[in-house]
């Protein structure tokens, strides 16, 4: 694995345990950050978690799953708004 490789990684799996934090703000920075660098070495989201590893990604969707902590902005108490 090139350097570049490795940094992109290492800087994808910082991101990606972002998306579990309970600051809705900081989630949705991950996720856009991270949609910026896929973009940016044309990669799917597939691509980025086989690139980031496959148990750390399904750690954070475990816990983004589970947890109360939603970064798109809804909680598993709150109601839909219309």
């Amino acid at each position: 694995m090139t350097k570049e490789k490795q940094k992109l990684r290492e800087t994808l799996r910082k991101l990606f345990a972002l998306l579990g934090s309970p600051n809705k703000h900081e989630a949705d920075t991950a996720r856009q950050k991270i949609d910026e660098l896929a973009a940016k070495y044309k990669m799917t989201w597939n691509d980025v978690i086989e690139l980031v590893g496959k148990a750390q990604a399904m750690t954070i969707t475990q816990k983004l799953l589970t947890n109360s902590c939603r970064p798109w902005g809804t909680s598993a108490k709150s109601k839909p708004t219309s």
